[in-house]
């Protein structure tokens, strides 16, 4: 089991009165369970963050308690559900669709709800030469760590784009340091799956004068035909300080997942936490900011709504 950082975030509970019902809850304060972000950097930590923060602020009354655990991206999640480390986790889409059984009948998680779309970004400096995806070969590349799920997409997209393994050379350096790296001249392009408005992309764009490049809609369509759980997506214009242009891209949808053990009563009471009368996931980040309640509603799994 790879190591992981986690942080839980106590409720708050001060100045009340505490009914019978609480007293019994806070006797079985024992249940803990862990929700597995990504990088802190990402946009699943803070979303994560913010479910925790609703659950917890209520543990008084519910009796469980909420802790997020950081981590390289969604396919460390994955394995880090299966192995029961993780009761809960946001993760990719595409991921979850390729990863949802251990032997093809046995669930290895179930779907709690469905958040915002994650577009592939390709980033490189103003003044580079590189001015279309073709321009790649025999560039330094990011694509991040190798349990995050921005990696198989970044290879899948190189492929479809016919960019041979032997004209670039691929980097692994993360969220938090991907965007000075950049600027700093030390690789010549990034390619990052982020929801819209993500911290890393945004610190880029604050640094040095870059520039979002489009994906042409015949190499996506490739990578969406051969990857379920990807769908077009734009960047709209205005997005991060100095990108004046809607930005054509595709990536997958973050979503909510529980581990096919979790207590019944724990993914509902998760599920209130995301849009319910527990709290409401979309402040977290700007990312979210376009969701309606309705939205959130409508896009919760069946099985828990």
């Amino acid at each position: 089991m790879s190591l992981f950082r986690w942080f839980c975030l106590a409720g708050v509970a001060a100045g009340c009165a505490i009914s019978s019902a609480s007293f019994a809850a806070a006797e079985n304060m024992d249940r803990f369970f862990l929700l597995g972000a990504g990088e802190v950097k990402g946009i699943y930590f803070p979303i994560a963050s913010e479910i925790c923060r609703s659950i917890n602020r209520h543990s008084l009354a519910h009796g469980w308690r909420c802790g997020i655990a950081a981590s390289s991206g969604s396919k460390e999640n994955l394995q880090q559900l299966e192995d029961g480390t993780l009761t809960f986790a946001v993760i990719q889409s595409n991921i979850a669709l390729s990863s949802s059984s251990i032997d093809g009948n046995q669930p290895l998680f179930k779907t709690v709800a469905s958040l915002h779309s994650e577009p592939v970004h390709l980033l490189v400096q103003a003044r580079s030469s590189i001015s279309s995806l073709d321009d790649l070969g025999r560039a330094l590349i990011n694509i991040g760590d190798q349990s995050s799920g921005t990696r198989d997409i970044a290879l899948s997209l190189l492929d479809a784009a016919g960019i041979k393994k032997e004209d670039y050379q691929l980097l692994d350096y993360d969220a938090g340091s991907q965007a000075g790296r950049l600027c700093d001249g030390d690789v010549d392009a990034l390619i990052w799956v982020s929801g819209i408005r993500n911290s890393s992309t945004a610190e880029a764009y604050r640094r040095c004068d870059v520039r979002l490049l489009p994906i042409p809609i015949a190499i996506a369509a490739k990578v969406m035909q051969q990857m379920p759980g990807l769908l077009p997506i734009v960047i709209p214009a205005d997005t991060y300080l100095g990108q004046t242009v809607e930005v054509s891209s595709f990536g997958p949808v973050a979503q909510v997942v529980a581990s096919a053990n979790a207590p019944e009563e724990l993914v509902a009471l998760l599920t209130r936490a995301i849009v319910g009368d527990l709290g409401d996931v979309r402040p977290s980040h700007p990312a979210l900011s376009n969701l309606s309640q309705a939205d959130l509603r409508r896009m919760l799994s069946n099985d828990v709504k």
